[in-house]
């Protein structure tokens, strides 16, 4: 009678285990079926936009690479996101994509992802953002052999040529701090403007420090050949954002929060950045 009983007891605990295995697996399957399924979504509207800013974003043996493009690579990988295009734009034309609430390729519901961009005041309520992807610290620079040009402070700058990129976080800045046309020369990207600060056809450009020792490092020439004149403290405070259009639904938004987080804790976010990094410049 008492082993009896046993049986029925090892009996009735093992119909008890597996319904309580059988009920978490009902549950956690739909999770993961879920999961799966707002991936697959999430890679089915989303259109990448950058534009070609070495050392963050840049085209280089036909694929796009980076500072920037690395972290971003990392984060949809985190993700499980493997169908994707990244497309390189000029600034204007990738930030007015972006802008217009994710127009992109005539389709009104795309989730626009955009990088790398700076965050300010004015773009605060265009996007939703998601973090920072990369260091950047702007300066104004000048040939260092224009003994002529004397500045003690931003206002200064107004006396000179002043190239810029087109709608970018740095002419917007000197349009703030009153700089007007007759101040400004407009390109469509950094090297261009580094270019004409090389060829004498601007006085003084702003640009951030990585890209302007990516570019001399790259052109095999000394960084002797600049001199920093200003760094700019209101541009330099935090970094270069990712950020996706308004009409992306915010739970996209934080778990791209969340995954790039993690990234961040990690050393690989350390490890991409000193990838690209070069010598000081004084």
């Amino acid at each position: 009678m008492y082993l009896y009983l046993k049986e029925i007891k090892q009996t009735m605990l093992v119909t008890f285990i597996f319904m309580i295995v059988f009920s978490i697996s009902t549950i956690i399957m739909p999770t993961i079926s879920d999961a799966s399924d707002e991936i697959k979504n999430i890679e089915s509207k989303l259109f990448i936009v950058t534009e070609e800013t070495p050392p963050y974003n840049f085209s280089e043996n036909n694929n796009i690479v980076g500072i920037s493009t690395d972290v971003v690579k990392r984060l949809l990988n985190d993700l499980g996101i493997k169908k994707y295009e990244i497309h390189i734009f000029s600034w204007s034309r990738a930030y007015g994509i972006h802008a217009l609430k994710g127009l992109a390729d005539k389709n009104k519901s795309a989730y626009v992802l955009i990088f790398s961009m700076g965050r300010i005041k004015e773009r605060e309520d265009l996007f939703k953002w998601i973090g920072v992807i990369a260091p950047y610290t702007v300066s104004m620079y000048a040939l260092s052999e224009r003994t002529d040009i004397n500045v003690n402070n931003l206002d200064d700058f107004k006396k000179y040529r002043v190239g810029v990129v087109s709608d970018d976080i740095k002419s917007k800045y000197l349009l703030s701090k009153n700089f007007n046309n007759n101040n400004l020369e407009y390109v469509q990207k950094d090297e261009l403007n580094l270019k004409k600060l090389i060829n004498k056809r601007v006085d003084i450009i702003p640009i951030a420090d990585q890209v302007i020792k990516h570019f001399f490092s790259k052109e095999k020439k000394p960084l002797s050949k600049v001199k920093k004149l200003l760094t700019l403290d209101d541009l330099s405070s935090e970094g270069l954002y990712l950020a996706f259009s308004k009409n992306t639904p915010d739970s996209v938004v934080e778990l791209f929060k969340t995954t790039l987080d993690k990234i961040k804790k990690s050393n690989e976010y350390e490890i991409i950045i000193g990838k690209y990094s070069n010598e000081n410049i004084h």
